[in-house]
């Protein structure tokens, strides 16, 4: 009865451990695949059954290793699953028979920020040295024509939780101290679409028109190509939502606002 006793709880002993390490295996797999190397980043390279080629790298200003036998490998910008797969297949080029490499990460200096919305680019950005907003989008690819009047909010840790913070449009902020502001490594920055309204009747463009920041009637018109020969003597009405979805008409004397 004993020894049964003591059977189970080797059993169950195997089962819980090997659960841990597949849940650790799990967790290993998804940082290798997910996390890019950058400058200054600390990696230790193993080769099984070759303790001679065991070394740790720092991944330089230039985004390259050095590494026994195959010299320099450009590693910036890769996974660890890539590196490891880079270094064995010029290991496996002459200088060892079937290498078993593994890569892991000891310590990472690389610094980021991430930009997401109406952005050419999207996702991490690589953080420089008094980056300011503009260049930040800069490197983004710029804004996309959806978001040429769409808000811009920045996101900053502040005692570890992101607060949001208004920059304004990339319209405002192009010629102004705004577009200055200076980036912080591990920052979001959001380009939200513009809104739009829609027009119609006799002007040169008719449909979806987006809202530029403090757009006055005349302004949208022209925007829209202006008024057409037939149109100069009709009305121009305001269509705008109330509260409980409904829509009130507005007659706008456009006569009377150009003088």
């Amino acid at each position: 009865m004993r020894d049964r006793y003591f059977l189970c709880v080797l059993v169950a002993f195997l089962f819980i451990s090997s659960t841990l390490l597949g849940a650790e295996t799990l967790d290993d797999n998804l940082s290798k695949n997910l996390s890019k190397l950058g400058s200054n980043d600390v990696i230790e390279i193993k080769v099984l059954d070759h303790p001679n080629l065991s070394t740790t790298a720092t991944v330089s200003a230039d985004g390259s290793i050095t590494f026994p036998y195959i010299g320099t490998v450009h590693v910036k910008g890769m996974t660890l699953s890539q590196v490891e797969e880079e270094i064995t297949k010029k290991l496996s080029e002459g200088y060892v028979k079937y290498p078993v490499v593994t890569i892991s990460l000891l310590r990472s200096l690389s610094t980021k920020i991430f930009v997401y919305g109406e952005l050419r680019m999207r996702g991490e950005l690589p953080y420089e040295n008094g980056m300011t907003v503009l260049r930040a989008l800069s490197a983004a690819g710029g804004v996309t024509e959806e978001g040429n009047y769409g808000m811009i909010k920045l996101k900053r840790k502040e005692k570890g939780k992101y607060v949001e913070k208004y920059i304004g449009t990339i319209r405002e902020i192009e010629n102004t101290e705004k577009g200055n502001h200076l980036m912080q490594v591990d920052d979001i920055l959001i380009v939200e679409r513009s809104k739009t309204f829609y027009i119609y009747g006799e002007v040169g463009r008719t449909g979806q028109i987006a809202l530029e920041m403090d757009m006055t009637v005349t302004r949208a018109i022209s925007a829209a190509g202006g008024i057409k020969n037939d149109g100069l003597y009709g009305k121009v009405k305001l269509r705008r939502k109330q509260e409980g979805g409904s829509y009130r008409d507005v007659e706008i004397d456009l006569k009377g606002m150009i003088e």
